[in-house]
């Protein structure tokens, strides 16, 4: 790869992207169908991103996804889950105020299936806010997917 200075400190590679329709039809025609986390919205191994205006629910929604999907329930909104386990929510607008009142609101309420699902989730999110607190506080932790 060809390298372009910019500056005596500066450089970086430089390499062509863009490919032909033709290569990316040829390149593609061995990978499997993904699978669909989600209804037929949201498939694996994507980031996705809800644009939108400001009001119109977008966190609502997003947290409630992440809620049902690592709640295990079977389905969310009438679309069925079909992969289940820790999910990751990052909000951009909200301080951290509102995101930790609409969780209580959200997991208050959560229409959970058995116990067993509630207790999980809800130490989840707790070890989640505790390990958050003790970094605030200057204590040095590890953060852990298991629950507590």
């Amino acid at each position: 790869m060809p390298t372009k200075k910019i500056t005596e400190e500066f450089s970086f590679y430089a390499c062509p992207t863009l490919t032909s329709m033709q290569r990316l039809a040829y390149e593609g025609k061995d990978i499997p169908d993904m699978k669909l986390l989600f209804g037929c919205y949201i498939p694996e191994d994507c980031l996705i991103h809800f644009p939108s205006p400001r009001g119109v629910g977008k966190s609502w929604l997003c947290m409630q996804l992440c809620i049902a999907i690592a709640g295990q329930w079977d389905s969310y909104l009438g679309e069925t889950i079909n992969h289940f386990g820790n999910t990751l929510y990052i909000n951009n607008e909200l301080s951290e105020k509102i995101i930790r009142r609409r969780a209580n609101i959200l997991m208050s309420n959560a229409p959970f299936w058995n116990d067993k699902h509630a207790t999980t989730l809800c130490k989840s999110v707790k070890t989640i806010f505790k390990t958050e607190q003790k970094q605030k506080n200057g204590t040095r932790t590890e953060r852990s997917s298991a629950p507590e």
